[in-house]
């Protein structure tokens, strides 16, 4: 068998109008969930993850030097909402109603199962990974 070696040209050329931002978000929402434009709430040192994770583009509003709120689009699955739970606090969601109670059950299911050492069952229509 011949040693390989690495051509020159692209396996597969890139399209004309392909920008990596575009692809990206479209990843981000790949995940099995519905979309649904989701507001949250952040610590203002949090702008960079949400732009990292939605895109430039993402609609910001309520802004002090504390705090700023973020419109965006996700596909609600655990995928989003464990987004979310690894700020630990400094990324909060503010509606719709919907996604904020997915959220807080998929909290209240993981500390119980940390206090109880078993498996709870999710809710059929809920937050599963």
């Amino acid at each position: 068998m011949p040693t390989p070696t690495i051509s020159k040209e692209d396996a597969i050329p890139a399209p004309k109008d392909f920008r990596i931002q575009d692809y990206a978000e479209k990843m981000t929402r790949m995940y099995k969930g519905k979309e649904e434009c989701v507001s949250i709430r952040c610590k203002a040192g949090m702008i960079d993850n949400v732009i990292d994770k939605f895109g430039k583009e993402v609609q910001i509003s309520e802004v002090t030097p504390e705090a700023f709120t973020a419109t965006i689009p996700a596909a609600v699955s655990g995928t989003f909402l464990s987004w979310v739970f690894q700020f630990a606090g400094q990324i909060y969601i503010v509606g719709p109603e919907n996604v904020k109670k997915m959220y807080e059950e998929m909290l209240r299911n993981a500390t119980t199962d940390l206090a109880e050492q078993q498996f709870s069952e999710p809710d059929r229509d809920s937050w599963k990974l």
